[in-house]
């Protein structure tokens, strides 16, 4: 014969839950989880120096002569008149 499984009837008194529904290891474990995850989020913003950059500016431009430019060319001559 095959084993009987028992169901639980609705009239039985109803399991303890816990803490607003959840069972306590499962809530101790997801406040260790994000308890964790804070910390390791202020260690790396406290190691994470806000600092501003500083910038070098040298200064390594060359010599230049600077030369006028080349006169336009003269207008073209006028057509010739007609014959």
């Amino acid at each position: 014969m095959t084993d009987v499984e028992y169901h639980r009837s609705r009239y039985d008194v109803p399991k303890a839950k816990g803490f607003m529904g959840v069972s306590y290891p499962v809530l101790i474990v997801c406040l260790l989880v994000v308890s964790i995850l804070f910390a390791l989020l202020i260690f790396f913003l406290q190691q994470s120096k806000f600092k501003l950059k500083e910038f070098n500016y040298v200064d390594e431009s060359v010599e230049v002569e600077l030369v006028e430019p080349v006169p336009p060319p003269p207008p073209p001559p006028p057509p010739p008149p007609p014959p």
